[in-house]
This record gives structure tokens, sequence and C-alpha cells, in this order.
């Protein structure tokens, strides 16, 4: 048979080959320093933590129509009627982890026409964003709100607020 020389190869000159091809590549027990103890293998089912999450991985927040279906269960549960002091508290913390500023005009909506306890939490709560939305909203609720009481508390909100921001200027540029 008449092969090429090319495919004949001599035995030494292949296992010559292989050990270098081998000695190339690091194994498993040199690839770690001789002081480190083994680490054992991740299950193939655990996500590795050095990665960044995939999109759909990542947590979604809630939608506008999911957060003002929130809002109202909070209202009937904690607030609206309830008179009980302790249960009131619990509903005005609650308050206070709807931080989307898209749903401010909303929350002014859902709980006008509750008692000013809920009012004076939801203009704080503005005001402590330290936000241009939450400015935004507390400048609305000056000026277009037809409540009087709630047009005052709006605006003295927002004057602390401009007071604050100057008063941060001025150290900043000293």
């Amino acid at each position: 048979m008449n092969t090429p020389r090319l495919f004949m190869l001599n035995p030494s000159f292949l296992s010559a080959a292989l050990l270098l091809l081998a000695s190339s590549f690091p194994s498993s027990a040199s690839a770690q320093p001789a002081s480190a103890p083994p680490r054992a293998p991740l299950p193939q089912s655990a996500p590795n933590s050095t990665l960044r999450p995939t999109p759909a991985e990542q947590p979604v927040p809630p939608s506008l129509a999911d957060q003002e279906k929130l809002l109202r269960k909070v209202r009937h549960k904690y607030l609206g009627s309830m008179r009980k002091t302790e249960i009131r508290q619990i509903g005005l913390a609650k308050l206070r982890e709807f931080t989307d500023p898209l749903i401010f005009p909303k929350m002014i909506e859902i709980f006008r026409r509750d008692k000013h306890d809920v009012l004076d939490t939801l203009l704080d709560h503005f005001s402590d964003q330290h936000s241009p939305e939450g400015d935004a909203t507390l400048a609305w609720c000056a000026v277009f709100d037809p409540d009087k009481w709630l047009r005052t508390q709006a605006s003295a909100r927002l004057v602390k607020r401009v007071e604050a921001a100057r008063a941060a200027g001025r150290a900043t540029r000293a």
C-alpha cells in the first residue's frame, strides 16, 4: 500500500507530541497553588455568582397598575376608616415602601380623601426622596390641589426642600 509519508508516524514522535500537548494544558492539580485546599466542583444547577444575571433573571419591578392595586389594598386594609393606631402606623410605614416616582401622582389621587395623617406621611415621603420627581409632586400639590390644607402643607415642605438645596449649594461653593 502506498501511503503518503505524512501519515506514517514514528511511535517515539507520536509519544513526544502527546507529552508536549499534555504539558501545555494545566491539569486540575497543577492549576491550584500548593497551599490551597482542593475546591469542590459546583453542582450543575447552581448559578455562578461571579456572572451578572441575565435580563430574564433580574427582578422585574411591578407595573404601575400593580402598584396601584397594592396601594388600594394598603388603603383598604390599614388606612381608610381604620381607627386602631397600631394598624394605621403599619399602613403609613407601608406607604413609604413605594419609591417609584411614577406612582407619586397616583398616590395623591388614591389617598386624597383620607385623614391628614396619611396625607402628611405622603408629603413627607415625597420630600424625603430628595429627587426632582418628589419635588415636582410637591410643587403640583402646592399649586393645583383643590384642598387648601394640602396646598399649604405641600408649600411648606417645598420651601424646606428649596432652603436645604440652597444650603447644600452654599456648602459646596465654600
